[in-house]
Formats: C-alpha cells, structure tokens, sequence
C-alpha cells in the first residue's frame, strides 16, 4: 500500500510539472551574428507559432553575454507582429547588467553571465501567431560580448 501511494504521489507531482512546461509557448535562445558582437542592424527573429489558448502572457528577454561587456547596462527593442487578428506591438527595454559601480554584475554564472527581463505582459488570442524581432538601441555597433538573445512566453493564468 505504501508503494501505491508513494507512486501516486509521483506520479501527480511529475504531471504537474509537465503541464507547468506546457504553459510556456516560445523559450528559445539564438546566437547573435558574427564574432565581433551583435550589430545594431542584426534583428534577431523568434516564430510564435499558433497560440493554443486565448489569455494573458507573459514575455521574459533572456541575454547571455560574456564578463567582459563594457557598460553597466543593454538597450533593446522588442517587436512583436501577430497575424488572426492584426497587432503590433513594440516596446524598449533596459537591462541593468552591472551596479552603480560597473565593477559587480548583476547577472548569473561566469563564463557567460545570464540575464532574464520581463518585458511585458500581452494579450493573446486562440490561432494568433506571429514573429518577434529584437534589436539594440546602443550607441557602439556591433556591441562586444553578447552571445546569446531568448524569448520566452509563458502564459500566467
């Protein structure tokens, strides 16, 4: 008797793991072009395939990037273009990458420093899909040290 509970306890935890996961739409990072850094005409595109149910969603930007980034922080656009029905949607972004001092950075691990932002929260209806596009804001193209750009799109309710 005990085992039979023990895996129905497992096997309950493990199914309300994988509906969490399902919740999340989009979570993919992609590698910014060439070795010099990402350059301020290098739109980084992400597909939102057809949303599965109408609601609110939430839009996190992650950003790998490498110790050696020279600011204290990131400006970037994000972008979103939905089809079924039509919207536009485009907002800045600013990632505070190091403290006050520029001298501690703010993100996670040490190779490469991980960051995620909340962007924004968006309303998404049933057979929408679209495409995101990212882009930088900063005054030095291309940008050192930026690796990698994420998007990952999680419904809240």
């Amino acid at each position: 008797m005990k085992w039979g509970t023990c895996f129905a306890c497992l096997a309950l935890c493990l199914t309300g793991g994988c509906t969490r996961h399902a919740d999340t739409l989009l979570y993919n990072y992609q590698r910014t072009a060439g070795e010099a850094g990402w350059a301020g005409n290098d739109t980084l595109a992400f597909p939102l395939q057809r949303v599965p149910t109408t609601g609110v969603y939430a839009l996190h930007v992650g950003v790998r990037m490498r110790p050696d980034f020279p600011y204290q922080g990131l400006t970037y656009v994000v972008e979103l273009n939905l089809a079924h029905p039509h919207a536009e949607i485009r907002d800045t972004v600013h990632l505070h990458v190091a403290d006050s001092s520029g001298m501690r950075l703010l993100g996670q691990g040490h190779s490469l420093v991980t960051y995620e932002t909340h962007a924004f929260d968006l309303h998404l209806y049933r057979g929408q899909h679209g495409t995101f596009r990212l882009y930088h804001l900063m005054a030095q193209s291309p940008l050192p040290a930026v690796t990698d750009l994420g998007l990952k799109l999680q419904a809240l309710d």
